[in-house]
């Protein structure tokens, strides 16, 4: 491989790695160029002591995408997720604290009813 063909690649890896990192929030360990012309960043985790590969294809056309935006734009789908979430365990908690009351309040009445028959 000639050296300017190397410099491309480099750049083109660099480029992926930037691209992958604004978007998604995730620094790539390896990238790939799939049959169908795209490009494919991947990385594993592991979680429970198994392996888990995450992978996002990338078009080409999409590495010159202004990356500050890009950013922005993960910002706001994470905030917006957050929310989400942050909704539906305060839900959670709510529904849980209400049978830990309904709970509390039998075990109350039979206390009382034991005490009220002795």
């Amino acid at each position: 491989m000639d050296n300017l063909n190397k410099e491309y690649f480099i750049k083109l890896y660099d480029r992926c790695y930037q691209y992958v990192l604004a978007k998604y929030g995730w620094e790539m360990e390896s990238l790939s160029i799939e049959d169908a012309g795209y490009l494919q960043a991947s990385r594993s985790d592991y979680r429970c002591g198994d392996s888990v590969t995450t992978w996002e294809n990338i078009n080409v056309e999409y590495l010159t995408d202004d990356l500050d935006a890009l950013i922005l734009e993960r910002k706001k789908r994470e905030e917006a997720e957050l929310i989400i979430l942050q909704e539906k365990q305060r839900k959670e908690k709510a529904v849980h604290d209400a049978l830990l009351k309904e709970r509390r309040r039998k075990e109350y009445l039979k206390l009382k009813e034991e005490f009220d028959n002795e």
